[in-house]
């Protein structure tokens, strides 16, 4: 569905612009190098996710979340980026760039080095809730350039969702939109609004374990480390008891550690 599709570009050591690759759908057999077609090798990947990779359709009323990606390729050491030419375009079905007013830029200045120690760079722009209700109902394509290299298409199908009385898919909405609002806010450095859109949400989902995360790292940034430690231990004793593989608990433990560290620490 072109949710999270990445393109090839050679980085320069000096000012960063790469060259023109071949994109190619990572989801259906990796990544194309410009070597395949008789151009240098490919030093890093280009990709754009929306929201949380799961569904191109963006609910209007619901915050919208684009993540870009900027990763070192396994065969090379380190590569230079010049982040100021990392550009985010959005085109309607008629192909009319579309001036949306993202709240969350991030800050794109100066030079990235991709190496072993830093393989991937990202950098998210958001749209919250009241935002989007303003988007005209269609079709959208989002693409990702940085110099001449252009990611491939990732399309954003802006709709609004019927009412559902299937209490499977009402749990699952409101589990994707309070996550996307806490994302948001999150990236606004607004944890109170995260922690306050994730507690609305529990209490309609109670016990989620993703929602359990997203106020664990509320917490986290409100500096509540003893609450944002009991929110990552709550989520994964509840992951251990349902899968027995554990592998999801294995991205709360990620998120844990830097908290606990901090508890040690006299963070409280």
């Amino acid at each position: 569905m072109g949710l999270g599709l990445f393109a090839t570009g050679c980085g320069s050591e000096s000012a960063g612009t790469p060259d023109s690759g071949t994109p190619d759908d990572a989801g259906d057999g990796g990544i194309t190098s410009p070597a395949d077609g008789g151009g240098p090798p490919a030093s890093f990947v280009l990709g754009l996710v929306l929201n949380d990779g799961v569904d191109e359709r963006a609910p209007r009323g619901w915050p919208l979340v684009l993540m870009g990606i900027a990763a070192l390729t396994d065969d090379v050491p380190r590569v230079v980026l010049d982040a100021a030419s990392l550009q985010l375009s959005i085109e309607d079905d008629g192909g009319a760039f579309q001036a949306w007013a993202f709240d969350v830029p991030m800050p794109l200045d100066g030079d990235v080095v991709l190496d072993d120690a830093k393989a991937q760079f990202e950098v998210t722009w958001a749209l919250r809730g009241d935002q989007t209700e303003a988007l005209p109902l269609g079709r959208y394509t989002a693409r990702l350039s940085l110099g001449d290299q252009t990611s491939p298409p990732v399309t954003i199908e802006v709709v609004d969702l019927a009412p559902t009385s299937d209490p499977v898919e009402s749990a699952t909405r409101t589990r994707r939109r309070a996550g996307l609002e806490a994302r948001v806010a999150l990236l606004r450095a607004d944890a109170p609004a995260a922690l306050s859109a994730v507690d609305t949400a529990l209490a309609e989902v109670p016990d989620d374990v993703a929602l359990l995360v997203w106020r664990g790292k509320a917490n986290a940034a409100a500096d509540r480390v003893e609450d944002a430690l009991f929110d990552f231990d709550t989520a994964d004793a509840r992951v251990r008891a349902e899968n027995d593989s554990g592998e999801p608990a294995v991205t709360i433990s990620e998120n844990r550690r830097p908290v606990l560290e901090r508890y040690f620490q006299g963070a409280r």
